[in-house]
């Protein structure tokens, strides 16, 4: 067993130790499948082309191995994957995590805690994603009431958009179409265009 650890920096608050679970927060798509470390590896050893597999945002591994020098590490996702230092800025461990990053994964036990406090936020929804995370089994830990509250609370469903607008509208031209959507842009972040710009996106 490998007792090594790796660190995010010299001066990161987290370090990564062996068996440890993990967490990628951001979208991976290069990630390269664990052959053997680099650092064993002459030039003229390492491979031009390495196989590379995709890593979601809110998936979950385990700390396989921690090379020698502290600089590289071994993952398994649903793969083993090499991580360098500079990639473990966008992991974070993992023993404990919400119901929101918890969605697209699975656990073979899960531990839902459903506290009276977080009564305001707790709905059927979460609990729901919380429960389906499971494998095996699910532990709900919290107040009986606040379950039985929480379940009867449905997420509020309205969503702003133009969706309904555009699909009973399918006959709009371009024209039109390019007006609306600069009318109804709901985001001030995106920018705004004038009617005869030539420059829309669209």
């Amino acid at each position: 067993m490998n007792k090594n650890n790796i660190k995010l920096g010299e001066k990161a608050d987290t370090t990564f130790y062996y068996n440890d679970i993990v967490m990628q927060c951001a979208n991976n798509y290069d990630a390269e499948i664990f052959e053997k470390y680099k650092s064993d590896m002459t030039f003229f050893e390492r491979d031009e082309d390495p196989i590379s597999t995709f890593i979601a945002n809110g998936e979950s591994g385990r700390m396989e191995d921690i090379h020698v020098n502290g600089k590289e590490c071994k993952i398994s996702f649903d793969e083993d994957v090499r991580y360098d230092k500079d990639m473990l800025t966008n992991l974070k461990l993992a023993y404990s995590i919400s119901v929101h990053k918890s969605q697209g994964g699975q656990a073979k036990i899960v531990i839902l805690l459903t506290p009276s406090t977080h009564t305001i936020m707790l709905n059927s929804n979460l609990i729901y994603v919380g429960i389906t995370r499971a494998q095996t089994r699910c532990f709900q830990i919290g107040e009986v009431d606040t379950a039985l509250r929480a379940i009867k609370k449905k997420e509020n469903f309205n969503r702003i958009t133009n969706m309904s607008y555009l699909i009973n509208n399918k006959e709009l031209s371009k024209k039109e179409y390019d007006l609306f959507v600069i009318k109804y842009q709901a985001s001030d972040n995106v920018p705004k265009y004038e009617e005869d710009d030539d420059n829309l996106p669209w």
